[in-house]
C-alpha cells in the first residue's frame, strides 16, 4: 500500500466522519425541533383549555367587578396560543380553523374588556356569543386532547406533523 492508498484511505476516513458528524447534526436538529414543537402544543392545549375554563367563568358570573379582568385574561391567552400555533408544524387547514377561532375569541374579549372599562354592561348578544365561544373552545380542547393522547401513546409524533404539513 502506498502513498496513493494512504492518501486514498485517509480521504475515506475524512468522508466518513463527515457523513456522521452531519448524521449526528442532522439528529440533534430534528430532537431541538421535535422538543420546540412539543413545548409550543403543549403550551397551545393549556392556553386553550384556560380560555375555555375563563369563557365558562364569564357565562356564570358575568356582571361582576372583575369582568374587565377575565375578559383581559381571556385575550391573553388567545394571543398566546396563536403564538404557540403558528409555532406548530400543522397543515394549513387546522391552523387556519384554529386561528380563526382564537383570534374571534380574543378579539370579543378585548372589546368587552374595554366596553366593561367605559361603564357597559354584557347583552344578551354577548352572552349568545360568549356560549357559542365556549362551546368551540370545548371542542378545540376534545380536539387537541385527543391529538395528545396519540402522541402520549406514541401513536403519533409531532416530527409526523411536521412531515405531513410540508406534503401539503
Amino acid at each position: 500500500m502506498g502513498i496513493t492508498g494512504l492518501v486514498g484511505v485517509l480521504i475515506l476516513a475524512a468522508v466518513g466522519f463527515w457523513g456522521f458528524k452531519e448524521y449526528r447534526d442532522k439528529i440533534m436538529l430534528e430532537t431541538y425541533m421535535n422538543n420546540r414543537y412539543q413545548m409550543s402544543f403543549y403550551n397551545l392545549i393549556s392556553r386553550v383549555q384556560s380560555m375555555e375554563v375563563l369563557l365558562a367563568k364569564t357565562l356564570a358570573v358575568s356582571g361582576q367587578p372583575d369582568d374587565t379582568l377575565i375578559f383581559s385574561e381571556i385575550w391573553l391567552q388567545a394571543e398566546g396560543a396563536r403564538e404557540n400555533l403558528t409555532q406548530m408544524p400543522l397543515t394549513s387547514n387546522v391552523v387556519a380553523r384554529t386561528a380563526k377561532f382564537l383570534t374571534q375569541a380574543g378579539d370579543f374579549a378585548r372589546v368587552k374588556a374595554r366596553d366593561i372599562n367605559n361603564g357597559e354592561t354584557v347583552s344578551e348578544e354577548d352572552y349568545r356569543t360568549l356560549n357559542t365561544l365556549y362551546r368551540q373552545a370545548e371542542q378545540l380542547n376534545r380536539e387537541l386532547h385527543t391529538m395528545e393522547a396519540k402522541v402520549a401513546d406514541g401513536r403519533l409524533s409531532v416530527s409526523e406533523l411536521a412531515r405531513a404539513a410540508g406534503k401539503n
